[in-house]
């Protein structure tokens, strides 16, 4: 899980302050948060920004294991986000 926390904080914060704008004024505040509030704001994020069912609970996502699911998630992301 470490490793994909920067690449979502990256995705999401850093690669388009626009976009990163427009979920702030849609009330999805991302930055400054911790890993746990972070994942939990991304989730809520998904859900209601992007109409996203992750198949992952935050905690799955923040445990050892779930591997393949994570890695499907961060992609959907990446393409949510393009």
């Amino acid at each position: 899980t470490a490793p994909l926390l920067p690449v979502l904080h990256f995705i999401l914060l850093e690669r388009s302050p626009a976009l990163t704008r427009v979920f702030t004024e849609k009330g999805h505040v991302l930055s400054s948060a911790r890993d746990q509030r972070f994942i939990e704001g991304v989730f809520r994020l998904m859900r209601g920004f992007f109409g996203y069912r992750p198949r992952l609970s935050t905690k799955q996502f923040l445990a050892d294991g779930f591997i393949e699911q994570k890695l499907i998630l961060v992609c959907d992301i990446i393409k949510s986000c393009l």
